[in-house]
């Protein structure tokens, strides 16, 4: 992602909670969006959560944002993340973001939920649908597409 220095979200789109790293990138960057989950201690989550989700992103080419207390999407990214201890109750609490690259409120909205069976197609086969291929912005719960030992066998 090729980030511009203009300046941060908060200028458009309506209470988000934007930090000082947060900033619009290029229009061209396609984003693989996805919650931490909360369910677990701090270290489960980071492992369970993220990893599977940073594989895939590395695959498809994608940025993955981690996003929690959305202002916009599937509910399941509106969540706060239950372990964290700062306003933004996201995970940028605990860490600086993987990406300096964040989305409006109007993308996270019109954003893309494959099913899940398109993800464990690309995990089997090695190819992705088109239809989600081709879209910006796309948004999972991985937990729901299978155990990490799939992708870990396909891509050693």
């Amino acid at each position: 992602c090729h980030a511009t220095q203009q300046q941060p979200l908060a200028t458009t789109t309506q209470n988000p909670p934007i930090g000082p790293f947060d900033f619009e990138c290029d229009p061209s960057t396609k984003y693989l969006v996805v919650p931490v989950t909360h369910y677990s201690g701090f270290g489960n989550a980071v492992r369970e959560s993220m990893r599977f989700p940073l594989a895939m992103g590395f695959v498809m080419q994608r940025v993955v944002l981690f996003v929690n207390a959305a202002p916009g999407g599937p509910e399941y990214l509106r969540y706060v993340w239950k372990l964290s201890s700062c306003p933004r109750k996201d995970f940028q609490c605990v860490y600086m973001p993987l990406t300096p690259c964040v989305l409006t409120k109007t993308q996270l909205d019109e954003a893309t939920e494959p099913p899940k069976e398109a993800f464990r197609e690309l995990l089997m086969t090695g190819n992705f649908d088109d239809r989600y291929a081709n879209q910006t912005v796309l948004v999972m719960q991985f937990d729901e597409i299978g155990p990490i030992e799939t992708l870990i066998t396909l891509y050693p």
